[in-house]
C-alpha cells in the first residue's frame, strides 16, 4: 500500500517552488522525478505507471498541463509582490525567519482544499489582488489533485480511512487538509553579513 501521507507530500512539493542555495544544491545527489504527460493520465497503462512512481518515490511531475504555466508564473509573481508589501506594513499573516546565513525567509501559508475559506479577507489590506489570483492558482491545483486521484482509482490502490473503511483515492486526496506556503527569500546585505562576520 503506498504511504499516504508520502503521495500527498510529494504532490505539495511537485506544486510549490521553493530555493536551494547552489552550494547545497551540488551536494546533493541527482535525482530524477518520473514525468507523465497531463493530457494522457488515463491512457494505456499510465495509472499503473503514477501509482509504481508514488510507491517507489513519492513523487511525480507533469507535462502539457492546460494554463499552468502562466497561471503559476502569474501567482509566484503575486505572491513575491505580497510578501514584499505585507513585511513593508508588518502584517500578521506573514511568517518571519532569519535563517542562520542571515538570510531573511517571509513565508504566506494559506488553507486550501475543503479548508480553504471562500470569505477570507487576511490579506486584501496589504495585498489587494493576491487572493483572486492565489485562488485562481489553488482552484488549478484542486483540480491536478481530483485528476490524479482519479487516475490512482483505475489502478488496484487501495487505502481505508481511520476507522478501517475502504476509501477512494478521489475521497482521500480531496477531503486532504493541505497548506500551501509561499516562501520569499532576503539575502543579507553586504552590511549585514558584514555585522554578523564580526559577532561570529
Amino acid at each position: 500500500m503506498v504511504q499516504v501521507t508520502k503521495m500527498l507530500l510529494g504532490l505539495a512539493a511537485l506544486l510549490m517552488a521553493s530555493a536551494v542555495p547552489t552550494n547545497l544544491a551540488e551536494q546533493v545527489p541527482a535525482f530524477e522525478v518520473p514525468n507523465f504527460d497531463y493530457q494522457t493520465l488515463s491512457t494505456g497503462n499510465t495509472p499503473n505507471d503514477v501509482l509504481d512512481a508514488l510507491k517507489k518515490d513519492g513523487i511525480i511531475s507533469f507535462t502539457n498541463m492546460p494554463s499552468y504555466a502562466q497561471v503559476r508564473r502569474s501567482y509566484l509573481d503575486s505572491a513575491a509582490a505580497c510578501a514584499v508589501s505585507a513585511q513593508e506594513v508588518n502584517a500578521e499573516f506573514l511568517l518571519f525567519k532569519t535563517l542562520t546565513d542571515g538570510t531573511n525567509r517571509y513565508t504566506i501559508s494559506t488553507p486550501s482544499g475543503q479548508d480553504a475559506d471562500a470569505t477570507a479577507t487576511t490579506t486584501d489590506a496589504a495585498c489587494p489582488g493576491y487572493k483572486t489570483i492565489y485562488d485562481e492558482f489553488s482552484s488549478l491545483l484542486e483540480l491536478v489533485v481530483l485528476n490524479v486521484a482519479t487516475t490512482l482509482d483505475a489502478t488496484t490502490f487501495t487505502t481505508t480511512d481511520g476507522y478501517g473503511k475502504t476509501v477512494s483515492s478521489r475521497k482521500l486526496m480531496t477531503d486532504a487538509v493541505r497548506l500551501d506556503h509561499f516562501h520569499a527569500y532576503e539575502t543579507p546585505s553586504l552590511h549585514e553579513r558584514r555585522l554578523m562576520s564580526a559577532d561570529s
